[in-house]
């Protein structure tokens, strides 16, 4: 948290961050968010993914942020077709995933 305070200080002093969403496993441990929250002042939340179809449950907390994230980036439709990504819609991001990876990896 020092390190954060350090980094954030200025920000955090001149009233530019409102509110701070913790993602990842640590925010899982309890006492996080209360223990940040009276550290830096300001309002904190667990962060939660977007929804996507088919996206397994162990992937709907904020442990999941940063996977999920990323596969979105990956299924963007620009960097699909630059990446020949390019897949049926009905797949979803989880489906093009799997198809690339059988497509590059077998």
């Amino acid at each position: 948290l020092d390190l954060l305070e350090t980094e954030f200080d200025d920000s955090l002093h001149n009233g530019r961050v409102r509110n701070i969403v913790i993602t990842g496993g640590g925010a899982r441990l309890n006492g996080m968010e209360l223990l940040m929250q009276n550290r830096f002042g300001v309002p904190v939340r667990l962060g939660r993914p977007q929804v996507i179809r088919g996206m397994p449950e162990v992937l709907s907390g904020p442990s999941g942020c940063v996977l999920t994230g990323l596969l979105l980036a990956v299924a963007d439709t620009n960097q699909a077709k630059c990446a020949g990504l390019v897949m049926p819609e009905d797949l979803g991001v989880f489906g093009r995933l799997k198809h690339w990876w059988s497509e590059n990896f077998y």
